[in-house]
């Protein structure tokens, strides 16, 4: 099974929404926005290795998980880009917002 993702940028002029893929979508809005990702439930941050090294010998590391293919607290599909990275998890609130 072939996985497509993609990001939708509206444009502000004509309201055209252009799909676009996430890596290049990446190189648009810039790193910061590959590094979080919200599935309307939880959001999870990206932490780079002097964070992990930080956290871990701090024992501030019970928010951390490794991400698979499925969201491990409602099983949602997550895209190819988190797959794999270590995060931060935080519940997100029915409004959007991060508790």
């Amino acid at each position: 099974m072939v996985e497509q993702w993609h990001v939708v940028i509206q444009c502000p002029t004509c309201d055209l929404k252009i799909p676009t893929d996430p890596y290049d979508y990446g190189l648009l809005a810039g790193d910061e926005s590959m590094l979080v990702y919200n599935t309307g439930k939880v959001t999870y941050t990206a932490v780079d290795r002097p964070a992990i090294i930080d956290r871990v010998d701090n024992k501030l590391a019970e928010s951390m998980i490794i991400l698979g293919t499925f969201c491990p607290f409602n099983g949602d599909l997550l895209p190819p880009h988190v797959r794999g990275a270590v995060v931060t998890f935080r519940e997100t609130k029915e409004t959007g917002e991060e508790e």
